[in-house]
C-alpha cells in the first residue's frame, strides 16, 4: 500500500486486489436524463433515507492504486449506484515527484485528504486511501463489501441543473441543523492516461467516477429548507466523456455527509 505521511516520503508496498463480483415537463431522475429544451431542466433527487458517500483517494503515480481503481470502476454496474451509493474518486498531487504528473490530481484534493484525515486525529495519509462517511474505511483490503448506514430518515437532497447553473434544495427531516454547506462534484467515465513515467510507467490506465470538477457552496435557511446556487462552472453540461453528478451535504468544517444525491448525466441531442 502506497503510504505518504506529513513528515517523510511514503514507502510503498503492494496490495491484495479483491475478487469483484421543466415547468411541466422537468424530467426528475435518480439514475440518467434528457435536456428537454435550454429553458428546462434535469433533476436528480434522493430517497428520504440517507445515501452512502464512498471516496477513493488514488494517483496515476501509485503502483498500487491500478487494482483499487478496477474495483472502484466497477460500481457501475452495482445495484446501489446512485440509490444508496454515490461513489467519488479524488486524485491526489503528492506522487507526482515520482516524475509523472497525474492530469487529474489538484492540490486541493491532497488538501481534502489530509483535512479529513485530521479529523479523525491522524497524520497519515496514503493511496488507495478509501473514505466511508466522513471515516477511514479498509474493508477493501480485507475484501469486505461496503456496509450501508441502514435506514436513517435524513430528508431529501435535490440537484437541479440549468444550462446556466444548478441549483441545489435541501430539506432535511432533523431539526435544528445550521451552518449547512453542499459539495458537488462531476464525475468523468472511461477516460485513460499513458503512464510514461514513475511507478506505473509504460502502463494505460483507465478511471472511472473521476472527479473533474469540484464546487462547495453553503445552504441557505429557506423555511424547513435549505438552498444554495453553483455557476455554471460547476457542471460542464457538454461533457467529452460520459459523465454523472454527485452531491453531498455536510455540516461546516465536518466530512460525515447527511444526504447525498447522484446520477448519469446521459444527454440526448434535440431534434
Amino acid at each position: 500500500m502506497a503510504v505518504s505521511t506529513t513528515s517523510a516520503l511514503p514507502p510503498r508496498r503492494a496490495v491484495a486486489w479483491p475478487a469483484v463480483a421543466a415547468v411541466a415537463t422537468t424530467l426528475v431522475c435518480v439514475l440518467c436524463g434528457t435536456w428537454l429544451d435550454a429553458a428546462e431542466s434535469l433533476v436528480f433527487s434522493s430517497n428520504n433515507t440517507r445515501a452512502d458517500v464512498l471516496e477513493l483517494y488514488t494517483s496515476e503515480g501509485c503502483s498500487s492504486c491500478p487494482p483499487a481503481e478496477h474495483w472502484f470502476g466497477a460500481l457501475r454496474d452495482s445495484p446501489r449506484l446512485w440509490k444508496d451509493l454515490i461513489p467519488a474518486v479524488f486524485h491526489v498531487a503528492y506522487w507526482d515527484y515520482l516524475g509523472w504528473k497525474d492530469r487529474f490530481a489538484t492540490d486541493a484534493f491532497t488538501a481534502r485528504q489530509r483535512s479529513i484525515a485530521s479529523s479523525w486525529r491522524s497524520g497519515r495519509v496514503y493511496t488507495p486511501g478509501f473514505v466511508l462517511n466522513g471515516a477511514e474505511w479498509r474493508g477493501w483490503f480485507e475484501k469486505q463489501s461496503i456496509p450501508h448506514s441502514g435506514n436513517v430518515d435524513a430528508g431529501v437532497l435535490t440537484v437541479t441543473i440549468y444550462p446556466e447553473k444548478s441549483g441545489i434544495t435541501y430539506a432535511p427531516t432533523q431539526s435544528g441543523l445550521k451552518n449547512l454547506r453542499v459539495h458537488l462534484a462531476q464525475l468523468a467515465f472511461d477516460v485513460s492516461s499513458h503512464i510514461r513515467a514513475g511507478e506505473n510507467r509504460g502502463r494505460q490506465l483507465t478511471h472511472d467516477f473521476v472527479v473533474t470538477a469540484f464546487t462547495t457552496v453553503p445552504l441557505t435557511p429557506s423555511g424547513e429548507s435549505f438552498r444554495a446556487e453553483a455557476g455554471k462552472h460547476a457542471i460542464d453540461t457538454m461533457p467529452p466523456n460520459r459523465s454523472a453528478v454527485a452531491a453531498w451535504v455536510t455540516e461546516v468544517d465536518r466530512f460525515v455527509p447527511l444526504q447525498a444525491v447522484g446520477g448519469w448525466l446521459e444527454f440526448e441531442k434535440r431534434k
